[in-house]
């Protein structure tokens, strides 16, 4: 599909919820002119849901809401024991915004509806977690109405979105060919930010950064799970081959933190150019407790085998820009679980899909958790809490029994 297809299609799309663009869309699409209205509401559609939720890491503007698709959901990370601020600005008068705010787990935590112009929520979490936001109309709308909405949340701290993020073993994925740039900033001097992708054998991955702070400079340093450096470098965009199929840690600190603080950056990392075209959105469990598994590592295979993923809090991934898929395989592999392969008859039967990959019921593996709760012995490559551990003693005893495979 090229890229006037494919903006046509989304052309379509938004006119069917929003008569209010119609002569402009019009126009655009007659003379062929994309990417206009960057960063506008057509942009981060479709997030109807959680799976597909666009990260808050930074002000989104000019937000729409309709009578038929009146759902925006966002998310983004947040420490304990820091004051949170949620800014929602209503530019419609006398029609309410309802706002509801959910656990990694989507288990709804908050719930607020006001028809204020500006609206300040002032939220404290008692854990660091990945935590949604569902923005709804406060009544019915008609046809033909719409709310329009700015949303934004800062912090007394000044984290950014993403934090705690400051060692190797809270690294936050990154989406390949995302359609957005991950939003970040060194909130102190000493801040460290850590990410990490899935990278596969032979190929070229380029990260791609924005300075928002011209007095700051920042240093990348590239790293694989043995802590092999393979930076440090200060270029804007960095290529680099993996040597093997495995996850990939990007460390980015300040060379000179002296004048660094509250400094901002983007980061994306690409792998093909061009039109982003479909997304895969899914979730990772555990076959037989039903606990989303972080840190799950999700590979594509069509043509090749470079589309990759890796789940978050929630078990959520993202795979990005993917062409065309009929009977593909999806390979998912977390350690300590049996691998995972299943073929799909098209992309659309991976939207919004819960995948359930099956645990190694062995008592040592049960022992080796329990050694990395207790800080007995690290792992870097692999996150569990104390239900995954839980989990499979009961089906070690026959206390719970796992589905079919």
């Amino acid at each position: 599909m090229d890229s006037i297809t494919y903006t046509s299609l989304r052309f379509f799309r938004f006119i069917c919820q929003s008569q209010k663009v119609f002569l402009l869309y019009l126009l655009m699409a007659f003379f062929g002119i994309t990417g206009f209205l960057y960063a506008d509401d057509v942009d981060y559609e479709p997030d109807n849901s959680y799976y597909s939720a666009n990260m808050l890491d930074h002000i989104h503007t000019n937000r729409q809401l309709y009578p038929k698709e009146n759902e925006d959901w966002f998310m983004f990370y947040a420490a304990e024991d820091t004051e949170y601020t949620l800014t929602i600005n209503n530019h419609t008068a006398n029609i309410a915004i309802a706002c509801a705010l959910f656990n990694s787990n989507i288990v709804n935590i908050f719930h607020t509806t006001t028809s204020e112009s500006i609206s300040m929520q002032r939220l404290n979490f008692d854990h660091d977690d990945l935590y949604f936001l569902r923005i709804t109309p406060g009544q019915q709308l008609i046809i033909g109405q719409s709310i329009q909405y700015d949303i934004n949340i800062n912090n007394t701290k000044q984290f950014d979105l993403y934090e705690p993020d400051n060692v190797q073993n809270n690294a936050r994925p990154i989406v390949i060919d995302d359609d957005f740039p991950q939003y970040r900033s060194f909130h102190n001097q000493d801040d460290i930010d850590w990410l990490m992708l899935y990278g596969t054998k032979d190929t070229i991955y380029t990260i791609k950064t924005a300075n928002k702070s011209s007095a700051c400079k920042y240093t990348i340093e590239i790293m694989n799970t043995k802590k092999e450096t393979i930076g440090p470098t200060e270029e804007k965009e960095i290529p680099f081959r993996c040597d093997n199929d495995q996850i990939y840690y990007i460390k980015i600190f300040s060379s000179n933190s002296n004048v660094c603080k509250n400094s901002y950056y983007t980061i994306q990392i690409t792998y093909e150019t061009g039109v982003l075209l479909n997304t895969i959105e899914g979730r990772i469990l555990d076959a037989c407790s039903k606990v989303p598994l972080e840190q799950a590592m999700i590979k594509l295979c069509n043509s090749d085998c470079n589309r990759t993923g890796i789940s978050i809090p929630g078990g959520f991934f993202i795979i990005a820009n993917i062409e065309t898929c009929f009977d593909c395989n999806i390979i998912i592999q977390k350690k300590y679980y049996t691998e995972y392969p299943i073929t799909i008859p098209s992309l659309d039967a991976c939207k919004e899909k819960d995948f359930y990959i099956y645990p190694k019921p062995e008592f040592s593996e049960v022992l080796f958790i329990l050694k990395i709760l207790s800080g007995i012995q690290a792992d870097s490559t692999s996150f569990f809490n104390l239900s995954h551990a839980v989990g499979l003693l009961q089906t070690i005893a026959g206390l719970k029994k796992c589905p079919p495979k």
